[in-house]
């Protein structure tokens, strides 16, 4: 009965979390997004954790993205996609919003 009793009162006060708590908790529980991944190796899980919302939202929709790349197309096609977006950002130096049609394709 003890435990039963803790176990609630443990989900009830994290429903009264604020949303912002409740996500930040789920979102530590999840595996790195994959362009932050790209953008910071193998610190993207702390990374993940300190990024600001503007590159979470670019980081989500980049997963997104290649979700569906890989939904229309072949494995193998997709994997190119991942590693040229890969060397884009490592070798590039700089963050989605300033890379350029020009910078694509001086790479």
């Amino acid at each position: 009965m003890l435990k039963s009793a803790r176990a609630y009162i443990s989900t009830a006060q994290e429903l009264w979390l604020p949303m912002d708590k409740r996500m930040h908790s789920m979102a530590e529980e999840r595996k790195p997004l994959i362009l932050l991944e790209f953008l910071f190796s193998e610190s993207a899980e702390a990374a993940q954790h300190a990024a600001s919302d503007r590159l979470l939202t670019w980081a989500e929709a980049f997963d997104e993205w290649l979700a569906e790349l890989g939904a229309k197309y072949t494995q193998s096609t997709t994997k190119q996609a991942r590693l040229a977006w890969r060397r884009l950002l490592q070798n590039q130096g700089m963050y989605l919003p300033q890379i350029s049609g020009e910078s694509v394709k001086e790479f």
